[in-house]
Parts: C-alpha cells; structure tokens; sequence
C-alpha cells in the first residue's frame, strides 16, 4: 500500500513537470527553427507550428499548462496529506509527544516534503531542461498537449473569458502573447548567440549593422563637401577629359558657379561612349544626368528604400538650409552592413593606420561610434565624426600638433586643411593594447 502512494505521488509531480516543461518551452522556442522544421517535413513541428504562430492558439496553450500545473499540484497536495498525513504519529507519540500535536507536526513534515519534492522535480527541473533546450521540450510534449487542449478546452474558454473580462473593466486592452522585440533588444540578443558560438564575429557584425540602418542618418555616411570630386558646368572639354583621366570615380557631380547648385552628375562611362563614337567631347549640359537630393536627417533605411524606388546609386545630400552638404552612394549603405571596403570617392582615408610607436591614425572623418573598436574607450558627443567630437571638446578650430586629454586618452592633431580636421593620433587605452596582444 504504502509503495503504491508513492507511485501516485511521483505520477503527479511528472504531471506537474510535464506542463511546466511545456509552457516554459513554448515562451522560449524560437518560432523561425521551428516553421524550417515543418517546412522540412517534421510531422511534430508541423503539429506545433500552428499553436504558436498562432497568438490566440498561443494564449490557449499557455491556460492549458497553467490548468495542468494547477490542477496536479492540488492533488498532490490534498493525496499526499490523505494518504501520508498520520505516517509519523507512531513514531512522535512513542518519544513523547501528544496524539493532537503529533497528528500536526506529521501532517506538517509531509507537506513540507512534498512541496520540496514538487518544487526541484516538478518546477525547477524541468523549466531548467525546456530553456536549455525549448525546441526538442516542445516537439515532444505538442502531443499530450494537444489532447489537453481538448480536454480543457471549455475551462480555458472560462478563464480567458473571465479574465479578458476583468481586464476590459480596469481598462486594459488584452493582448495575446506574442514575441515583439526592440531594436536594441535584438542587439541583446545578438551579442548573447555571439558569446554563446551560435554567430561568428563577421556575421554579428553584418546584422547589427543592418540593424542600424533603422537609426543612421545619412550625414553620418555621406562623403562631405570637402571630399567630393567636383566638375564646373563651364570646365572646357580638354579640361574635362584631363580630370577623368587623373581620377579613378566613375560618376562625377557637375556644379553651377558653386558646389550649393548642383545640376547633376556625369556619368564617365556615358562621357567615353560619346567620346569613341564622336572623337569629341559633348558640353558637359548634354552628359549630365539628373540627380536627386536628400536632407542629412534622412535614415539609412528610408535612403535605401528611395534609391530602389528611383532606380538611383547616388543622392546628393542637402541640410536644413538647402546648403549641398554632401553625397552619398549605395556603395555606402551597403558598406554599413557588410563593412567598410574601398569606396570610389572616400578611398581608404577613414581605415586607421597603427603608427610603429603604437599610436593610431584616425581619419577626422571617421564615425565616433566606431572608435571604441580601435582606442578602448567610447567617445560621445554630438558630433557624428573624431574631428567634429575633438572640434566640440576645444570649443574652436584646432590647429596642427596641439594636443588634448579625452578622458584618460591623449589626442594629437596631426593635420588641419582648409579648418577640416584631416586626422589624429591617438595612443590606445591599456584595454584595447592587451586585446591587440591577445590576438
């Protein structure tokens, strides 16, 4: 007799188990793995994809593991208390106790066992087994859960209505359980599958910088005034020809008497067509292609969607004044989320150069995100580039070999033309010298 009240309890504690397993797999599963294996011809994930596309099904699942859970934990408690409650009275009136307080102290200690018992074996155990491994809980638990899904159907209908209920009279809209995750939530979670292995470093790179795209302006990777390879509309043939030949880009913008009236962008390939076919050079006005303009506030995502829309590869790209403040090409966008390569018009001026004395060269025009990666330490500021954030430090404009303190880091400019700061030396934090050794 005794053997079989114990087959009971470890019966029930499994029930217990069983839900819990399956509801924390349901929260944690990754819906994606799970549609490739039903795409695949998974006749278990085929089963449960349904129940968890599906927000309302999701909600019923999740009242079904609830109602499990519940109902299995009471019987547990009410069986064990019956059939084990007076186990220990022999024993505690034999050394002295009263028969009232011994019948007490008994049922007590065997409530206490069991809800230890029922909390590592039929809580703790199996919610640490499902996350570690919410796809393969799932797959084997859909089954038995289907068959509660019918068997609780009309008592989950009982509770969601009541529920559902009592939230529409507190003023709450309910919702059904769905996996929405913010941008930087994403970010999370991609930098955990980094230091767990399931991402390599080029791969996490690649989508977190297509996540960016969502908040990059374009400012922020355009190639600015300063660096841009311009044509006058009134340049003479020779001229023209001369320029294309001592440059390696292949679109060129054209101006109007200053670089702010922009009338469009020479193609060279369209320039060389011409030129073999005629052995002369059209006027500039003829070659021109129309161009497009942008505000710098625009982000890299809209950018990408307007250049599709326009069958265009470069924009020019305006402030809030209407002053042409720069350009940027598709080579750029996909640059943020492949990463930085050789590009027509900004060559290699923004890929810093480690000096023999263990300083680094920073461009002036390198993003001030991407410092931390190369010195060890973040910079912020309001500035998008190293020489805007060094210019905002000083309050003014500085000038070649003046040196500042950013922190714990000391800062050189090594070169300033026309008030554009071109570069910087930088002596890396003890941080970044250790991980350069590691590797």
């Amino acid at each position: 007799m005794f053997s079989f009240v114990w087959f009971v309890i470890v019966i029930l504690i499994c029930i217990n188990a069983f839900y819990v397993a399956a509801e924390f797999a349901a929260v944690g599963i990754r819906k994606s793995r799970i549609k490739q294996l039903a795409d695949e011809g998974g006749i278990l994930a085929a089963k449960l994809w349904p129940l968890l596309n599906d927000g309302r099904m999701l909600d019923r699942y999740i009242a079904a593991c609830q109602i499990g859970i519940t109902w299995s934990s009471l019987v547990l408690g009410a069986y064990g208390q019956a059939a084990l409650g007076a186990s220990l009275v022999p024993f505690l009136t034999s050394i002295g106790f009263e028969f009232e307080n011994s019948l007490s102290i008994s049922a007590l200690f065997i409530l206490v066992t069991l809800t230890t018992f029922q909390i590592i074996l039929g809580e703790l155990l199996p919610k640490s087994l499902a996350l570690h491994n919410p796809v393969r809980t799932g797959l084997w638990t859909v089954i038995p859960m289907r068959w509660s899904l019918t068997a609780y159907s009309w008592f989950i209908d009982l509770l969601n209505g009541s529920g559902w209920l009592l939230l529409k009279l507190v003023g709450i809209s309910p919702n059904s359980h769905r996996h929405i995750h913010s941008p930087d939530e994403i970010h999370l979670i991609l930098t955990k599958s980094k230091e767990s292995g399931a991402l390599e470093q080029d791969e996490l790179k690649r989508l977190q910088g297509a996540l960016r795209l969502s908040r990059r302006p374009v400012r922020q990777l355009m190639t600015p005034r300063m660096k841009m390879k311009t044509l006058n509309l009134s340049t003479s043939q020779d001229e023209v020809l001369r320029e294309v030949s001592r440059t390696a880009f292949s679109r060129l913008p054209v101006y109007r008497g200053t670089t702010d009236k922009i009338e469009g962008v020479l193609y060279v390939k369209d320039l060389l067509k011409t030129y073999l076919e005629t052995q002369t050079v059209s006027p500039l006005q003829e070659l021109i292609r129309p161009v497009l303009f942008v505000p710098e506030t625009m982000t890299a995502e809209k950018l990408f969607v307007f250049l599709r829309e326009h069958s265009a590869h470069i924009v020019m790209v305006v402030d809030e004044f209407g002053g042409v403040v720069g350009l940027v090409t598709l080579d750029d966008l996909l640059s943020e989320v492949l990463g930085d390569m050789p590009d027509e018009f900004k060559g290699w001026d923004f890929i810093p150069e480690r000096l023999p004395d263990g300083r680094l060269r920073l461009s002036g025009l390198m993003r001030l995100d991407e410092v931390e990666e190369w010195v060890g330490v973040a910079w912020k500021g309001d500035a998008d580039t190293v020489g805007g954030y060094v210019m905002e430090v000083l309050g003014r404009i500085p000038e070649s070999g003046e040196r500042l303190s950013i922190g714990a880091t000391v800062v050189e400019v090594e070169s300033v033309k026309q008030n554009l700061l071109a570069s910087v030396l930088v002596m890396p934090s003890a941080r970044e010298n250790r991980a350069k050794k590691d590797e």
